[in-house]
């Protein structure tokens, strides 16, 4: 019997062995990469800390009588697309 009792045991340390490297190798390392591919997207995705955007709101020019053309503003939009961009996620954030 004390036979039997050890190879028990081996086989389960080896079935035992054999699931921590099955979910090493098919769960956690996939969720790894997808962890640091994310952080990769987000690091590009940011301008570099030495040169970031000033936020700063876009200045529009307006007529006295608050009648801002569509086109003048899709102009000073294309102008500088940098703050333009940064305009709209400032509005966006605020509407949170």
């Amino acid at each position: 019997m004390a036979g039997y009792d050890s190879i028990l045991l081996i086989i389960k340390s080896v079935i035992g062995a054999i699931v921590v490297i099955a979910i090493t190798v098919y769960v956690l390392r996939p969720l790894v990469k997808s962890l640091s591919g994310m952080e990769n997207q987000i690091k590009r995705s940011r301008p570099a800390m030495g040169r970031s955007v000033q936020e700063e709101e876009l200045e529009i020019p307006t007529p006295l009588s608050a009648e801002v053309s569509q086109r003048r503003i899709i102009k000073k939009a294309l102008e500088d697309p940098l703050k333009t961009t940064q305009l709209v996620r400032n509005w966006l954030r605020d509407k949170k």
